[in-house]
């Protein structure tokens, strides 16, 4: 009888231990991107408590198009509310990024650079915390190339979160 009870205590204190982790926990999502004339990659990486759950490396070096396009519109369409009420609830956490910009003509060149900039300023705005940004956006007019390298974090309450991850991952395996 002794033995039950404290079995029946241990079941307690474990189930209010996961009620309080799922109330304080985070969710972190990673993201390395580089974007160059060797390499064309991004890494995502996603851990709940310090501990890696999702990892993916993304090499669009040797990535087929067709794949990305084949059945996954609609899926895609899909995930889009679910991913914009999530990103709504987001903590940006850190962004560093660099871009250097090029086309064949200046004036275009131009254009793709005050458009980014312009971009690059509005996320720093969005984000309270603007010592963790560090957005750098420069233009090259002497050659023709596109170069980005950038990390950024983002953290998400799971209490705050759980339904639209069970809706993202509802529709991911379809």
């Amino acid at each position: 009888m002794l033995i039950i009870l404290l079995l029946i205590l241990l079941l307690l204190l474990l189930l209010i231990f996961l009620i309080i982790l799922f109330f304080i926990a985070k969710i972190h999502l990673l993201i390395n991107w580089q974007w160059d004339e060797e390499n064309k990659s991004l890494y995502m990486e996603t851990s709940i408590l310090h501990i890696t759950v999702y990892r993916k490396e993304i090499d669009f070096m040797t990535l087929e198009v067709t794949s990305l396009l084949d059945g996954n519109v609609d899926k895609t369409k899909a995930l889009l509310s679910p991913m914009c009420t999530l990103l709504k609830k987001a903590n940006i956490e850190k962004v560093e990024a660099k871009a250097d910009v090029a086309t064949e003509e200046p004036d275009r060149t131009a254009y793709v650079y005050v458009m980014l900039k312009s971009l690059a300023d509005s996320i720093t705005a969005m984000t309270g915390n603007h010592e963790n940004v560090q957005i750098n956006v420069s233009a090259n007019f002497s050659e023709e190339t596109f170069e980005s390298v950038g990390e950024c974090m983002i953290s998400f309450k799971l209490s705050k979160t759980i339904k639209e991850l069970i809706e993202i991952n509802r529709i991911r395996k379809g």
